[in-house]
């Protein structure tokens, strides 16, 4: 069917009926998959694999795969009981398709490409939105009701009940947005929404809004829904030996960035100098599962002491993905004298008020230390981008308390407000550098 999109206003009555919409052919579908990544490149090769009938069927005959779990929109095909294709998804677009076949749910890739905004359009009646992907070279038309089906991994086709399933599914829908359209206005305020029209500044709120939610989180939750070592990391090794996962590696939870992984953590060492008796590794960016709020697609790496904690938001290096990316490392060790010649910290880590507990004082860490207590003493809530100390009623500010958000809020730019001006910074807080210091630099 040919619909000229820009005089849908005007020729609406001449568009024929769609059909029911349980009686498509062709559906979207969500379901579990597993991607086959070149281990070289970390690239996705063709469709990936859906999980449906308990099971997911994988043809390994003719090539090894290296194969990694994640969530795609499949098309699902009523006629042969069959998911495919499937692939991740936010690598599918949303456009406006002017050539669907009606009743089957199918649409070629021909879009709307006038001049109305698609934003203005897309919510017209009769206009055909469908989601397309390049390497399939189709699309398949949106539902009617907006529906896109959940198949579970147990789901058997064969007896799927499309309608029921999606009238299932508008049901928690509209459960779900009664009970979060009834939010209190101070929620709403909390988390910060309003007035905001700038896409960069909604980002930067609701990446806020996530480290308030995942600071009420246990460690043990934090660390649970981070990427794990085994599907980060793909291959290592050092000084041309194979790396030892579980030795050489040791779990570093950041604030900003989730699980951290610290090589070298049980002291190796190389014979030589130079790019081939260095660390070599490779890193799978699984971008599947990044959320709406990721501005980028990388890695962060940061060289360091073993003994002093890692800041990758302040002290990192961005790694593409993509690229093969090669850094040299330069080491200075400072030694400093102590009082009465000199104003150097020994030690430091013992201090009650100090927040990284097992590892060493350092500047940067006796900073974050000080302000963390400034904001607990002044709204009884810890910062949720610093760790919390262990003490009894204390807990990270809430995303939805608007007076704890107000406070850190406040307490955050007077501490700017301090430093700016040159002043020691927080009030009864001395952060002398360290007797003993070694400086690693990447070049």
């Amino acid at each position: 069917m040919h619909l000229n999109v820009t005089l849908i206003s005007v020729r609406r009555q001449k568009r024929k009926p769609k059909r029911r919409k349980h009686e498509r052919r062709y559906h979207q579908a969500l379901a579990q998959c597993l991607c086959d990544i070149d281990p070289l490149t970390a690239e996705r090769k063709g469709s990936c694999f859906a999980a449906y009938k308990g099971k997911i069927a994988v043809d390994m005959t003719f090539s090894p795969r290296s194969l990694h779990a994640s969530r795609c929109l499949c098309q699902l095909d009523m006629v042969s009981k069959t998911l495919w294709p499937c692939f991740p998804y936010n690598s599918w677009k949303e456009k406006i398709c002017t050539e669907c076949v009606d009743g089957t749910g199918h649409c070629p890739m021909r879009f709307y490409r006038g001049k109305q905004p698609f934003d203005v359009i897309k919510d017209r009646e009769h206009v055909d939105l469908c989601l397309c992907h390049k390497e399939y070279n189709h699309c398949v038309s949106n539902r009617e009701d907006g529906v896109i089906i959940e198949i579970d991994p147990n789901d058997e086709l064969d007896t799927l009940n499309i309608t029921a399933r999606s009238e299932s599914q508008m049901r928690l829908k509209q459960k779900v947005t009664t009970t979060t359209t009834t939010e209190a206005p101070q929620v709403t305020q909390a988390l910060g929404f309003e007035n905001l029209t700038d896409e960069i500044a909604i980002v930067t709120q609701a990446q806020q809004n996530l480290m308030f939610a995942v600071g009420s989180m246990t460690p043990e939750q934090k660390e649970g829904m981070s990427h794990q070592l085994d599907e980060f990391v793909l291959k290592c090794s050092f000084n041309q030996k194979d790396c030892d996962m579980k030795k050489d590696f040791t779990l570093y939870y950041d604030n900003t960035y989730g699980n951290c992984y610290t090589f070298n953590h049980g002291g190796a060492s190389s014979h030589r100098a130079g790019a081939n008796y260095g660390l070599k590794i490779l890193l799978y960016a699984n971008v599947s599962e990044y959320l709406p709020t990721s501005e980028a697609v990388g890695f962060r790496i940061t060289v360091h002491d073993k003994h002093i904690v890692p800041f990758p938001d302040a002290f990192g290096y961005s790694a593409p993905t993509g690229f093969m990316s090669s850094y040299g490392v330069r080491m200075k060790q400072f030694i400093r004298l102590v009082a009465p010649h000199g104003h150097c910290k020994q030690g430091g880590e013992d201090d009650p008020n100090f927040i990284y507990k097992g590892f060493n004082y350092s500047v940067e860490a006796c900073h974050r230390s000080c302000a963390q207590k400034f904001i607990m003493d002044m709204c009884k809530c810890g910062d949720p981008m610093f760790p919390i100390p262990n003490i009894t009623g204390m807990a990270a500010c809430h995303a939805t308390n608007m007076e704890e958000r107000d406070c850190l809020r406040n307490a955050t730019l007077y501490l700017g407000e301090l430093y700016s001006k040159e002043k020691q910074g927080v009030p009864d807080c001395f952060c002398h550098q360290p007797c003993e210091y070694v400086q690693i630099k990447l070049k």
